[in-house]
């Protein structure tokens, strides 16, 4: 059973700039700190910054999220990461991996090294349906990502193979996003706007669909699920 607790709302500037609505994008959660961004950033907490993607560049961009005059300031920037646009990137936590979805529907998998991406693989598997969410996780070895068509993939990311799909109540709807638990596994998907839990192996732990605004992300926590009063999601909302 999973309890849902009420909604808290505050706003945030990340990410935001050149975004006509407030719809939350990706939420990092750092020292019992929820942060939001922009749907077209994401976060990579451990090193104060985020990713944006989205530009005419076909590439993204790093900037800084500390919290002083260095707030949203560009990092670095790296052009032509695919041959179309980027539809949606992600870091690992400790910032030492980048995936990058493409709107032709290929993942493409890159290596953090001083501010230089290092091109490793380009993942296919999506059939033609541009990549919406991505998720990464070091500690795990596992990629995840979802399409415009519902589905869910894993990959390996020591073998840079497929491992399995997830299965989906919300069939053919989009997926909106994708989020690992680095504690135990755990895969946190927002398909529609049905909020599903699938343990490690890919069995059904949980489901929500009764939102009172609609949700644009949702990410794990690192909180065990078994723990009776623990936070295991937290979601983000067009509002």
């Amino acid at each position: 059973r999973v309890q849902f607790s009420s909604a808290v709302t505050d706003t945030f500037k990340f990410g935001l700039i050149g975004q006509a609505d407030r719809a939350v994008g990706d939420l990092a959660l750092f020292k019992s700190q929820s942060i939001g961004l922009g749907r077209m950033c994401s976060s990579v907490p451990k090193t104060k910054k985020y990713v944006r993607f989205g530009g005419l560049n076909n590439g993204v961009s790093f900037h800084s999220t500390a919290r002083n005059r260095d707030v949203n300031n560009l990092v670095s920037i790296h052009d032509g990461l695919h041959r179309a646009p980027i539809s949606i990137a992600k870091a690992s936590n400790r910032g030492d991996w980048l995936i990058t979805g493409c709107v032709d529907s290929t993942l493409r998998v890159w290596r953090v090294r001083n501010e230089e991406l290092v091109y490793k693989s380009t993942l296919c598997g999506h059939d033609g349906f541009c990549v919406r969410a991505l998720d990464v996780s070091s500690e795990f070895s596992t990629i995840a990502s979802g399409c415009d068509q519902g589905r869910v993939l894993l990959w390996n990311l020591r073998t840079l193979c497929f491992v399995r799909e997830l299965p989906q109540a919300s069939e053919g709807e989009p997926v909106l996003s994708v989020s690992i638990n680095n504690a135990n596994g755990n895969v946190l998907t927002l398909v529609g706007g049905v909020l599903s839990l699938f343990d490690i192996n890919g069995n059904l732990l949980a489901t929500h669909d009764d939102f009172e605004s609609k949700p644009t992300c949702a990410v794990a926590t690192d909180c065990p699920e078994w723990l009776e009063h623990g936070v295991v999601a937290v979601t983000g909302h067009v509002s």
